[in-house]
């Protein structure tokens, strides 16, 4: 039972080491990090993701302006590229607004 354990602390330190060596050589290709627990949670993907339902309801071009907007936005949040993404969330949440009133 005791060599079982052994085992398993090793297996679970290695799993660690893996997880570290490759966190870091994505630091050094200059890949988007992680997110940091400790910067608190984005509210960006639940906006993009209401945006986008959202939208269903207008005709195809309107729909479709709002869609790439909220694609563009994701990109940019993939990218690691926090404002830009924020700045085109919120440019399709005023398109939104625009668009139902008219």
């Amino acid at each position: 039972m005791e060599e079982f354990l052994e085992a398993l602390l090793l297996l679970g330190l290695l799993v660690l080491l893996v997880l570290g060596v490759v966190w870091l050589l994505r630091g050094l290709r200059g890949a988007p990090s992680l997110p940091n627990p400790f910067q608190g949670g984005s509210t960006l993907p639940s906006r993009l993701e209401a945006l986008r339902r959202q939208a269903q309801v207008l005709e195809e071009e309107k729909r479709k302006r709002i869609e790439e907007t909220v694609l563009a936005a994701w990109e940019a949040w993939g990218r690691g590229d926090r404002t830009q993404a924020e700045a085109l969330a919120a440019k399709g949440e005023a398109l939104l607004e625009l668009m139902k009133g008219s």
